[in-house]
């Protein structure tokens, strides 16, 4: 099962990238994490519109003091947001946003990067286009957050078509549900069925639900054997259409329910039901689909736009 012990926070001191301290305590407290922030900076455009020079190149005096102040701004916020128990360190870098907090959570071995789904003005998480690409390329777990969503997680959504790629997400899922006393929904997406429209022939939908539950199980019950989760059904499902739990090591269990839902589109219909019945959505960056081809790189990428809840992502084993 996994777990959280080291955080990395992104920031850009944006109202956006603050929302993310709503939810770091929290998490700190049930995995007992440490939690550090890291700021990018960009150059050269950062420093000339943020130290308001008039004159290029800028001078090494005026970027050194520039950096002392940005590490001295983070180090506020990190002791204003993050209770000293699980206080961190500050880490500076320059470069590109994503790429660098790509690097940094791979040479500070953290378990978690948590960033604000979107930025503000000038903030490099503007319009989401550092944490979509962040999302893409990151081998560390991504957990993007809207600001003013909400910290209770009662519903985690796990969008799914049965394939192992996409339930590598659920042992994410899993650890969360535990901590925070949720229980998990695997959503699968019944499409509509563009091939063959003939009068008398049309058939809504390419499968019927209990079809589709049943493949769901199959894939899990097949996931569950090969052990990589360390999970186990607490009694072996008697049918697909009933809530069951999961089981870890230390006895803790989570009620698990498989739910299909019906859609032109699978990320919209994704987007869809979570916003309705869910408080976070976790699930595979890439992928390839066994099923109505619902579940691809895109639809990831198209949930993260379009969704206005938080979304936690993980890049699976074959991409890593």
């Amino acid at each position: 099962m996994s777990t959280f012990q080291k955080i990395l926070v992104a920031t850009d001191f944006s109202d956006s990238a603050s929302a993310v301290y709503d939810f770091t305590e929290e998490i700190a407290k049930n995995f007992e994490a440490t939690i550090d922030l890291v700021h990018i900076l960009k150059e050269p455009k950062y420093f000339s519109v943020d130290v308001h020079t008039t004159s290029l190149p800028i001078d090494e005096s005026t970027k050194k003091k520039y950096r002392n102040s940005i590490k001295e701004k983070m180090e506020t916020e990190l002791k204003d947001n993050i209770p000293e128990k699980y206080r961190g360190k500050t880490i500076l870098k320059t470069g590109k946003p994503a790429d660098e907090i790509k690097a940094c959570a791979i040479e500070g071995n953290y378990d978690l990067i948590m960033i604000a789904s979107r930025g503000e003005g000038h903030s490099i998480f503007n319009k989401g286009s550092v944490t979509e690409k962040l999302m893409r390329i990151s081998r560390t777990p991504v957990w993007s957050i809207l600001k003013d969503s909400a910290t209770n997680l009662k519903t985690i959504i796990v969008p799914t078509d049965g394939s192992d790629v996409s339930l590598e997400a659920l042992p994410l899922a899993y650890s969360l549900a535990v901590k925070r006393n949720a229980k998990i929904e695997l959503l699968s997406v019944s499409k509509t069925n563009f091939i063959n429209p003939m009068m008398g022939e049309f058939k809504p939908y390419v499968q019927k639900d209990e079809a589709i539950k049943g493949y769901i199980l199959k894939g899990l019950q097949e996931y569950i054997k090969q052990g990589t989760s360390k999970l186990q059904f607490k009694e072996e499902p008697k049918s697909a259409n009933e809530p069951f739990q999961l089981e870890d090591k230390n006895g803790n269990t989570v009620d698990i329910s498989i739910v299909v839902k019906k859609g032109d589109s699978a990320h919209l219909a994704v987007v869809e039901y979570a916003e309705k019945n869910g408080q976070l959505v976790v699930m595979a960056t890439h992928g390839h689909s066994k099923l109505a081809r619902m579940f691809v790189g895109s639809t990831t990428t198209n949930v993260f736009r379009n969704l206005k809840i938080p979304v936690m992502t993980i890049k699976p084993n074959f991409a890593k």
